[in-house]
């Protein structure tokens, strides 16, 4: 009867090591009731020095029990790693590359040895016969012509400018998403770029008034609980200015009005990002795929280039 293994890739950090001196380590796992083995992706570098490591669990009855042991097998990694403080990438929201199933064919009939897709993440296969694993790498570079960027410098050094500190943090983080290889990364990076230059101006004075009515009932109403009641307080203040979303929408429409993004003006288009952002981070129940925030990411990359670009220039 055919057995089946499992099979999960991972990246790590190269900051943190797990000590292992050997390229491949067979580990008994008597709590899953079977054996793993650990590899670096080349034979000539210990486990340790390895930022690519694969885990294979070995010889399962079905692929459903190979499944829901690999899963097992995964979340307790994951927060053995954890525990460690040591970085990984298990796969599940990374780009994923594939060849297609004539390139598995055409290596096939090269090497004569079955291939397959070398899934970054967790994958069951039928473990006769062993196979190779085959993966690709695409770099891409988008190029600006030499005379495209002296126009742009020149256009820029004949304008007055003075970038305030604040403008100056925005950039670096606008930068830092170019060098994040992570989609959800590289849209906090960008949305905390937009964030900084939102200034929440206050509200309008009838609503000023009404908010320390509130105030004051709620410090002649709360005494015994300091906590609560200092917690209170300051939220009710916090609502004497603008929300971060009124904010960045009247920023966005004054400074980009005759732009659109994804068919929305721009303060529409930084309150679907702000929504996106308070998704992925405060734990919501629908946070977003990762296809839907590689939609989006690029541009809001566009959005906060051209908005930093007027802010600092008009």
């Amino acid at each position: 009867m055919s057995k089946f293994n499992f099979r999960l890739r991972i990246n790590k950090t190269l900051t943190e090591a797990i000590a292992i001196k050997d390229s491949n380590k067979l580990l008994d796992i008597p709590e899953l009731g079977l054996k793993i083995k650990i590899s670096s992706t080349n034979d000539n570098v210990p486990i340790e020095n390895s930022q690519i490591l694969t885990i294979i669990g070995l010889n399962l009855q079905s692929e459903q029990e190979a499944q829901d042991i690999g899963q097992k097998f995964q979340d307790s990694l994951m927060i053995t790693l954890a525990q460690l403080r040591i970085g990984a990438d298990f796969g599940s929201r990374a780009p994923q590359s594939f060849i297609t199933q004539k390139g598995i064919e055409l290596f096939e009939k090269g090497l004569g040895q079955r291939i397959l897709n070398d899934i970054h993440g967790l994958m069951i296969y039928n473990s006769d016969p062993t196979p190779l694993f085959a993966s690709q790498n695409l770099d891409l570079c988008l190029s600006t012509s030499e005379s495209h960027f002296e126009n742009i410098l020149h256009d820029t050094l004949s304008r007055p400018f003075n970038i305030t500190n604040i403008e100056r943090v925005a950039f670096d983080f606008f930068n830092m998403s170019f060098f994040q290889k992570n989609v959800e990364a590289r849209f906090i990076a960008l949305m905390i770029a937009l964030e900084i230059l939102i200034d929440r101006k206050q509200r309008k004075k009838t609503i000023i008034e009404f908010i320390d009515k509130m105030i004051d009932l709620a410090k002649s109403e709360i005494k015994n609980d300091d906590e609560e009641r200092s917690r209170i307080l300051s939220g009710l203040s916090d609502l004497k200015n603008e929300s971060i979303s009124q904010a960045g929408k009247k920023l966005a429409d004054e400074n980009l009005s005759t732009k659109l993004y994804q068919n929305l003006t721009p303060g529409e288009f930084f309150k679907h990002c702000y929504k996106m952002r308070s998704r992925l981070v405060h734990g919501s129940s629908s946070i977003p795929s990762r296809d839907e925030m590689a939609k989006i990411v690029g541009d809001l990359e566009v959005f906060v280039s051209e908005l930093l670009v007027k802010i600092v220039l008009k």
